[in-house]
C-alpha cells in the first residue's frame, strides 16, 4: 500500500506496489492481483486467490508432492471384499464384516457367522466373539473347542472312577457300596448282614415248600443294598387220596 505523501515531497514521482499488488486506475492506490487468473494457472489443479498471494489445492484423491498434485492410489480400489473394505496406510487394505460375522480364515475377502466358524458346541452369541460357553463338565480350549474334563484325574472317588463325556461315575467293588449324598465314597458291606439275608431267604423258601401258610401277607428279608421279598399268592392245597 502507498504511504501518505509528505508535504515537501516532489511533485513528480512514480508509485510502486508490493509483490502481489498493482497500481489501481488512479495510479495512487494498490489493489490485489488475482494470481489465479493468470494463464497458464500457477497451480496444477485448484488455485485459491488470497490478499497479495495465492495457494494451490489438489482435487480429492490427490496430494501435493514437490509442487505437483499426485494421484493417490486407493488401497480399496478394485477390492473383492464381500462386505466392506478398510484402507490400511496408503497401499494396504483389509476386509471387515458386519456385526456378528468374521472373515473366513482361508478366504478373508468373505464373511461368515462367528458361531458357524467355530466348533463351539454350547451357547455362542454371534455378536460377541468371546461368548462361546461350554456346558458343565467341559472346558473351553483355544476359545473354539469344548474339551471334556477328566474328573477322575482329581481323585474324586474312593473306589474306581470312570470318566464320562461331561461327567463321571464312581464304581465300588463287590464288597462295598456307594454312600453319602454325592455318591463318591464306597463303604464296605458287612459280611454278617449278607449271610443273614441269605439264611432268611432260604428259611422262607423251605417253609413255603413244606406247605406252611404264611401268617403275614408279605415278608421282607434284607439289609442295606440287598433285599428278598416273598408274597403269599394263596394257600397251598394238600393232594387228596383216592
Amino acid at each position: 500500500f502507498l504511504r501518505p505523501r509528505p508535504p515537501d515531497a516532489p511533485t513528480n514521482y512514480t508509485c510502486m506496489c508490493a509483490t502481489g499488488y498493482r497500481l489501481a486506475a488512479d495510479q495512487h492506490q494498490c489493489e490485489d492481483v488475482d494470481d489465479c487468473m493468470q494463464v497458464p494457472s500457477p497451480c496444477p489443479q485448484n488455485c485459491v486467490n488470497e490478499q497479495g498471494s495465492f495457494r494451490c489445492n489438489c482435487y480429492p484423491g490427490y496430494e501435493q508432492q514437490d509442487g505437483e498434485c499426485v494421484e493417490l492410489q486407493d488401497p480399496c480400489f478394485g477390492n473383492k471384499c464381500e462386505y466392506e473394505c478398510q484402507p490400511v496406510g496408503r497401499s494396504e487394505h483389509r476386509c471387515i464384516c458386519a456385526e456378528g460375522f468374521v472373515p473366513v480364515p482361508h478366504d478373508p475377502n468373505r464373511c461368515q457367522m462367528f458361531c458357524n466358524r467355530t466348533s463351539c458346541p454350547a451357547d455362542c452369541d454371534p455378536n460377541s466373539p468371546e461368548s462361546c460357553r461350554c456346558p458343565d463338565g467341559y472346558i473351553l480350549d483355544e476359545k473354539t473347542t469344548c474339551t471334556d474334563i477328566d474328573e477322575c484325574s482329581s481323585d474324586l472317588c474312593s473306589g474306581e472312577c470312570r470318566n464320562l463325556p461331561g461327567s463321571y461315575e464312581c464304581v465300588c467293588g463287590p464288597d462295598s457300596a456307594l454312600a453319602g449324598q454325592i455318591a463318591t465314597d464306597c463303604d464296605p458291606v458287612k459280611a454278617s448282614l449278607s449271610l443273614v439275608v441269605a439264611l432268611l431267604a432260604l428259611l422262607c423258601h423251605l417253609r413255603k415248600k413244606q406247605g406252611v401258610s404264611l401268617a403275614e401277607p408279605e415278608y421282607k428279608c434284607g439289609a442295606p443294598g440287598k433285599e428278598a421279598v416273598l408274597r403269599r399268592e394263596g394257600a397251598e392245597r394238600t393232594p387228596q387220596r383216592l
